[in-house]
């Protein structure tokens, strides 16, 4: 009996993974037949605990069920033949993963979809919400972007329209606003990682209009013009706590033209002009001390004459010398405020380094060597009538007695611009 129902059990077509059909059981000796009962009874109470039950679609009126569930198949839809014989897709339809998970579902009326459709990973989770009318969206959506984020909104027509919401993948906000014809129209509010944000208008898919971006702490920190989703004309720019501290035009999304730096107090920092994003030509900077600075940018830096003038309307000359690519490079001489040397010598890379002379307060000089910008080897002291006083010897801006000096001339802060 046992290789007669083994025998019987190969021969069966694999409808549910070896259950046996009535037909088959009836087909063995009477002994079989029990035992063949037995054996289905027993697998199918193994296939019921391995994988979800799959019920049958209900299918409508004149229509016929098509397909197999999980384990058999992995589509069922409900059909009917129209006139040209051809099989039309109408009522429930469902697909699954090959894991058996629900893939797909949703319905057909005469082979258009209609209704909400929803679409599962092979996790089941859901992948895509939608809503169709005549095999158009038509209605409520929602799914995953392609960045594994999700968008909730509407379509009309077959396109976006109305309020949608945009997340990331951790499923934090990050961009709503309105649809027209597919197209981002109207008000719009993009979120960031570090809680800042950015808000305006579009215009058929296009930044066109005032916007504003605000910092974390929802403080304001820039506002101006957007023309073809380009910054265009005047900006306001503001610090951390929403204090203006810059102004001036953008062209194509770049500052260009004179442009105005602010302290927090209002007072100007610097202004001059820039030319596609970098400054460029005269410039003037200001100082917290008043101290003035005056000279020329090229491609961004520093480059050429640079003078510097005490604080008030008629500070005289502190500092006079070359700037090469934003660092003081060549030869400089500095003046106290009544516009008398009191020092002069090479700057490299932004130090001092090479031969300098420094005027002591009595008249005297100092004259000796700087390696970036500190004192090395031996220093003369000279008087008014230029003879020797003496000499004093420094390794790395020490004197070699231990001693820290205290230089002859001490510009200070504003010597450096």
């Amino acid at each position: 009996m046992r290789s007669e129902l083994i025998a019987r059990t190969e021969e069966a077509p694999p409808r549910m993974l070896g259950v046996l059909d009535r037909a088959a059981c009836r087909a063995l000796t009477v002994p079989g037949r029990a035992a063949c009962r037995t054996f289905t009874l027993i697998a199918a109470l193994a296939l019921l605990g391995a994988a979800p039950a799959h019920a049958a679609l209900n299918c409508p009126e004149g229509t016929s069920l098509i397909g197999d569930a999980p384990p058999r198949g992995t589509r069922q839809w409900c059909a009917y033949r129209d006139q040209e014989g051809r099989l039309a897709y109408h009522g429930p339809y469902s697909a699954w993963h090959d894991n058996g998970v629900l893939k797909l579902t949703g319905s057909f009326d005469r082979g258009l979809r209609i209704g909400l459709w929803i679409e599962y990973d092979e996790a089941g989770q859901e992948v895509v919400a939608s809503t169709y009318r005549g095999d158009v969206l038509e209605g409520p959506y929602r799914g995953k972007t392609t960045d594994g984020g999700r968008a909730e909104g509407a379509y009309k027509a077959g396109k976006r329209d109305g309020a949608w919401r945009l997340f990331d993948k951790v499923g934090a906000k990050s961009a709503e606003g309105t649809f027209k014809n597919g197209l981002r129209h109207g008000r719009w509010t993009y979120f960031y990682e570090d809680g800042s944000r950015s808000e305006g208008p579009f215009v058929d898919d296009v930044r066109t209009g005032r916007w504003t971006a605000f910092g974390p702490n929802g403080q304001r920190r820039a506002e101006g013009p957007v023309v073809n989703g380009r910054r265009q004309g005047p900006w306001l720019e503001f610090d951390d706590q929403g204090v203006l501290v810059a102004k001036g035009p953008y062209v194509d999304d770049a500052r260009s033209g004179r442009w105005v730096i602010l302290f927090a107090g209002g007072r100007t920092q610097a202004t001059g002009d820039y030319l596609a994003g970098q400054k460029s030509g005269a410039w003037t900077e200001w100082q917290p001390d008043g101290t003035r600075w005056e000279g020329h940018f090229r491609g961004g830096l520093k480059d050429g004459v640079w003078a510097s003038y005490a604080p008030g309307p008629n500070g005289g000359m502190t500092g006079r010398g070359e700037m090469r690519e934003g660092r003081m490079s060549g030869e400089w001489s500095l003046f106290d405020d009544r516009g008398a040397l009191v020092a002069k010598g090479p700057y490299v890379d932004g130090k001092r380094h090479g031969t300098w002379i420094e005027v002591a307060k009595d008249g005297g000089r100092f004259e000796g060597e700087y390696r970036d910008g500190e004192r090395d080897g031996t220093w003369i002291a000279y008087d008014l009538a230029g003879m020797s006083r003496g000499e004093l010897s420094y390794a790395r801006g020490l004197r070699r007695d231990g001693q820290v000096p205290v230089a002859p001339t001490s510009p200070g802060a504003r010597t450096t611009p």
